[in-house]
């Protein structure tokens, strides 16, 4: 066929429609079919919605096994959902790019309403909604799952540019939000809810993450260089940080890393982590401030340019939750980025001649500095 529609029009339950390499201007609905619909690259297979309406629509109640994966979707433009529009529907979405997609409502990437939608190994990326959720807009006891994804440089007419959520409960894992306006995570709306928010950067927002109600859970995570409030906790909730790094925000005049009000019944709990000044602004709530918690510098590899990995200098290794271990078998480094280590010692080697970014501390492989060394001992051993 010539159209991706076309392929999708005749085919049955687990069917496969494959599309080769080009650029198809088409606007594509799944009309229900849990079927795989995959490009060959995302980088040069593209549907691009001309401006003309939603580029993919999932409407009819598909489940999880309906399948979008290698495509750009570009160029949409619709009231709800510029890129893609999910209402009552399952449908996963992976090894996409969804960029220059527009709403003139909510959702210039992605919209989701009454859905569970799962997205990895993506990027959303340049959307723009004229009111809420630049890259993604979720509602109406939606659930979103992410993992392995990057959102970034999309805008809203509203202060919700990144992600915003209400009503919804998501799982974002192993992803980055970056540079997306004033706020790049907003949870709020009425009703129960669970977040979880584990082993993911959120940086360069005046806003990194706003949580206004239901409850929260940040493990594993980097919260850093946003000039508003690193966190905004605000409203009821059960909220928890454990094995983060929260450092760098708040340096505009009335910005906070940590900052909660708005309930007295609210609850945080902040656990082995780093917190720049050992503190959270409270205005009301109930904060718990548990065991292993410091105030150091995390000592990134290289913030300009993006690279949020410790150097193996850093205090925050091996400072975790002494019960969470990273896929080295170590306790869990502070962070959304551990330093892995196929070197176990017992003697940790220094010199001049060595590194403190890829080193392992072996004789043949030292660390640069001496504090490296003792980052990564343990009980009897030795950094000569």
């Amino acid at each position: 066929f010539r159209s991706i529609q076309s392929g999708i029009n005749f085919s049955s339950v687990d069917d496969s429609v494959t599309v080769a390499a080009g650029t198809y201007v088409e606007n594509i609905n799944f009309r229900g079919r849990n079927i795989k619909v995959a490009g060959a690259d995302r980088e040069t297979t593209i549907i691009d919605g001309d401006s003309t309406g939603t580029v993919v629509t999932f409407e009819s109640g598909e489940d999880s096994t309906a399948l979008l994966s290698g495509f750009t979707i570009q160029n949409g433009y619709s009231i709800w959902g510029g890129g893609i529009h999910y209402s009552g529907s399952n449908a996963t979405l992976d090894n996409l790019t969804i960029i220059n997609n527009t709403s003139s409502n909510d959702g210039g990437g992605i919209y989701s309403v009454s859905s569970s939608m799962t997205i990895s190994n993506s990027t959303i990326n340049g959307n723009t909604a004229l009111n809420e959720g630049g890259a993604i807009r979720i509602s109406e006891t939606s659930f979103l799952e992410m993992s392995n994804s990057i959102v970034e440089n999309n805008q809203s007419g509203s202060e919700m540019d990144g992600l915003y959520s209400s009503g919804s409960s998501v799982s974002i894992t192993n992803s980055v939000f970056k540079s997306n306006g004033y706020i790049g995570i907003t949870l709020g709306g009425n009703g129960p809810r669970e977040n979880l928010i584990s082993k993911t950067l959120v940086h360069g927002h005046s806003m990194g993450i706003m949580s206004s109600g239901g409850d929260l859970t940040v493990d594993k995570s980097t919260i850093d260089n946003n000039s508003g409030h690193g966190i905004n906790f605000s409203y009821g909730g059960t909220r928890s940080i454990t094995n983060s790094i929260i450092y760098n925000n708040g340096f505009t005049e009335f910005g906070y890393n940590l900052y909660m009000g708005g309930a007295e019944d609210a609850v945080l709990s902040i656990s082995y982590s780093d917190i720049q000044g050992d503190s959270v602004f409270v205005t009301e709530g109930n904060l718990t401030w548990g065991n292993g918690n410091i105030d150091v510098d995390p000592m990134f590899v290289d913030t300009a340019d993006g690279n949020y990995h410790l150097l193996a200098t850093s205090q925050c290794i091996n400072a975790g939750h002494p019960d969470s271990t990273d896929s080295d078998g170590t306790v869990a480094d502070i962070g959304a980025y551990p330093y892995l280590n196929s070197y176990s010692g017992p003697t940790w080697y220094i010199s001049e001649s060595g590194n403190d970014t890829t080193a392992t501390g072996a004789s043949g492989d030292p660390f640069r500095s001496i504090q490296s060394g003792i980052n990564f001992s343990s009980v009897d051993d030795s950094v000569t």
